[in-house]
């Protein structure tokens, strides 16, 4: 697996312009499902895949524990329709979610994360602070998903 490293923009990586582009699918290092790319700049990526029992475990289970919900059941049934997405900043190389309390946006949506990249391009909204960490792609499950 090759690990990205810090760059000005995707156009200066051949390896993600290669696999990042509008529809194809992305796999994160240590991750099992694959995300689907929505949207695309030079510096921001959007990308999405539906909300797993199995694999998003943690997250539902978090979501009870927290008070959100009272069984795990609940916490999926509720959520299901929810996709699971990351925000791409290639210039940093992080992915995180979006840094808004409540959801604005329809990850699910291309026209819509078409917007969200023009809200991060624009300085309107950026990636969560809290929620980031290193954006680290395994390139050889993403080039042969396409």
């Amino acid at each position: 697996m090759i690990q990205t490293t810090t760059f000005a923009g995707i156009a200066q990586n051949p390896l993600l312009s290669a696999v990042f582009s509008v529809g194809n699918k992305i796999f994160f290092d240590g991750e099992k499902l694959p995300y689907k790319v929505m949207a695309l700049s030079e510096r921001y990526a959007v990308v999405s895949r539906p909300l797993n029992r199995r694999e998003d475990a943690g997250l539902l289970r978090h979501q009870v524990k927290m008070g959100a919900y009272l069984t795990f059941t609940e916490a999926f049934e509720h959520n299901k329709q929810s996709p699971v997405y990351s925000l791409i900043d290639f210039k940093e190389n992080i992915k995180a979610p979006d840094n808004l309390v409540f959801g604005l946006y329809d990850y699910s949506n291309e026209e819509s994360c078409r917007q969200v990249i023009k809200n991060l391009e624009s300085g309107e909204m950026e990636l969560s602070h809290r929620n980031r960490c290193e954006m680290s792609v395994d390139m050889e499950r993403s080039a042969n998903s396409r």
